[in-house]
Formats: structure tokens, C-alpha cells, sequence
């Protein structure tokens, strides 16, 4: 019996590799990508992914492989970068015509059963929160053009098909799939590279900003289980581990990791910047009541499985 294809935008990333490896023996896999890590992938693709290291820029290319697809990834998010350097919104209205063309596509073609599109907490950035965390049916306003932007997408998909989902990520963590890398981007893999390579933590500011983190694997156990479940269409969902955890207690929990498995004393430091605290928290009871799901990592396992990965693809200098 042959299997459904899956279009997969964005599967040359951390989050695209990851789902490739998860998901081939499932699917057939079409995935697009501009290749940074080309060829560093390549000799690990499962035989039934086929990878077109090809630019977003031209999508009409897109079109002949559409009519085959039963479902479509969209997880080539918006480049903060770009975004930041972007003064004729050239860029952000790429983003936008992409999302669109992948709607109107999932509505006119009746074998696309849905498209999937990984947003962000960022578009909570303004939303005062609750001792539940952040709802997915809260009014949205944010002033980040980071979070402007996923919530402009999230938009345009919702006004041109009804066979949507949409997924607010949390920070996911993690290595990645099918190569030898870990995810170093972001306060998590900031922390861990200063801490194995100069023994400190700098942290800007007092450590007040709020984050969720989920491990790589709950999170594709949750994406699983919500892809191959039938239905549930039109609908946002959060997903997270449901956990606040502060930018000093990440910093706590690190440095007490490694002196309890390395016996690596590691200073903490603060720098003066007066940064404004985020509270970033997902809450997940809508996955949890409509799917019987939830993360099981704890937070220190994780964070333990990614240390030891650090140390054995970076090779600090500290070994």
C-alpha cells in the first residue's frame, strides 16, 4: 500500500530534520529547503524523502508537487534577521503570499485532508498573563515584528481555508534530526556553550524573563499524535510543556547539572542591562483535554541529554 505524501517547508532546519526522521516511516516526504546543511544531511535521508534544496523567493515551482500531497508542513517560519532588515516590507509580504498560495492550494485541492503552520508565543507579547498562562483564544496584540508577523500569517491562512491547523511553539530544544548538531540558538544554547567553554553564565539584565521549554522528542510525540488524529481542523493550539521557567532559574538548574555530573564549578554573572521581564507560558490544556496528551521530559533530563550532546558533537575545550 502506498504511503500519503507529505509536503515539509522548512526540512532542512532543526524542527524540519527532526520530523523527517520521525516521519518517514510513515510518509513520503517532499522537503523543501534552501540547504544550509545540505549536504551534511544528504547521506542520511531515508530513501522515500525526496529534498530540493530550492529558495522560497520563486513558489510557484511549488505547484506540481501539490496535487500529490495529503498534508503540508509549513514550518519555514519568519526570519528575525530578515524581518529586522526589511525596510520596503519586501520580506514580510513574502511570508504572507507563501502562506497564502499553501491556504488556497489546501482548499482547492481535495486530497490536502490539512496544512499545518508552526506559529509562535511571540504573538502574546503584550497579553498580561493569567495564573493559567496564555490561552489560545485570547485577543492577540504584540509589538514585535517577530510576533506581528506569525500572527499576520496565522491570519491569511485562517481567511483562505478551513483545513487548518495552527501550532504556537514554545522554545523547542534539542538536537537535531538525521546530523550531528544541536539546536545553539536562543538563551539555552547561549547558556550551555559559555558554561562548558569558559566555566560562566552572563545573564543581561536580572534574569527575570519567563519561558516555556519542551524537549525535542515530547514534542514530536505531541505533533504525532495531533497530525494522525482525525479532524480538529480550524483550530490553534499551544504547544508547550506548561512550565514558567525563569532566564536565572535556567541558569540555577545548569549550573547545579554540572557540578552534580561534572563536578564543573560554573559562575553566574549579570550583566547591568535592565531588560523588560517576558512572561512567556503556554498554557496546554487545550491539548491536553483534546487529545489526552501532555510532555514527559522533565525539565533537568532534557536539559542533561542536551548538555551531553553539546559535549559530544561541539567538543568544548574543556574535555
Amino acid at each position: 500500500m502506498a504511503k500519503e505524501k507529505l509536503l515539509l517547508l522548512g526540512g532542512g532546519g532543526f524542527l524540519g530534520t527532526n520530523i523527517i526522521q520521525r516521519f518517514s516511516n510513515k510518509y513520503d516526504i517532499i522537503a523543501i529547503d534552501r540547504g544550509r546543511y545540505f549536504d551534511e544531511i544528504k547521506p542520511h535521508l531515508p530513501d522515500n524523502t525526496t529534498f530540493i534544496k530550492k529558495d522560497l523567493n520563486d513558489i510557484s515551482f511549488l505547484k506540481k508537487y501539490l496535487p500529490d500531497v495529503s498534508l503540508i508542513i509549513h514550518c519555514t517560519g519568519p526570519s528575525r534577521p530578515k524581518l529586522d532588515n526589511d525596510p520596503n516590507g519586501e520580506y514580510w509580504d513574502h511570508t504572507l503570499q507563501l502562506s497564502r498560495f499553501l491556504a488556497e492550494a489546501a482548499q482547492k485541492i481535495s486530497s490536502i485532508k490539512k496544512i499545518v503552520y508552526f506559529s509562535s508565543y511571540f504573538v502574546y507579547e503584550k497579553i498580561v498573563e493569567g495564573k493559567s498562562g496564555f490561552l489560545e483564544d485570547l485577543p492577540l496584540s504584540c509589538d514585535n515584528i517577530y510576533g506581528k508577523c506569525h500572527l499576520a500569517n496565522e491570519e491569511i491562512i485562517k481567511e483562505h481555508t478551513d483545513k487548518y491547523q495552527i501550532f504556537r511553539l514554545s522554545t523547542v530544544y534539542g538536537p537535531y534530526g538525521l546530523i550531528k548538531k544541536n539546536q545553539t540558538g536562543g538563551v539555552l544554547g547561549f547558556f550551555i556553550k559559555e558554561a562548558l567553554n569558559k566555566h560562566e553564565i552572563m545573564i543581561h539584565g536580572q534574569g527575570k524573563q519567563v519561558m516555556d521549554f519542551l524537549y525535542i522528542s515530547d514534542f514530536l510525540d505531541l505533533f504525532q499524535h495531533m497530525l494522525c488524529a482525525p479532524g480538529h481542523l480550524k483550530k490553534t493550539f499551544n504547544i508547550g510543556f506548561g512550565r514558567e521557567t525563569s532566564v536565572a532559574e535556567l541558569a540555577d538548574t545548569l549550573k547545579d547539572l554540572l557540578w552534580k555530573k561534572l563536578e564543573l564549578n560554573i559562575e553566574i554573572k549579570k550583566s547591568v542591562a535592565n531588560n523588560k521581564p517576558a512572561n512567556v507560558r503556554n498554557c496546554i490544556k487545550k491539548i491536553n483535554q483534546e487529545f489526552g496528551i501532555s510532555p514527559k521530559i522533565p525539565h533537568e533530563e532534557g536539559l542533561w541529554k542536551t548538555i551531553s550532546l553539546f559535549m559530544s558533537y561541539e567538543k568544548s575545550s574543556f574535555l
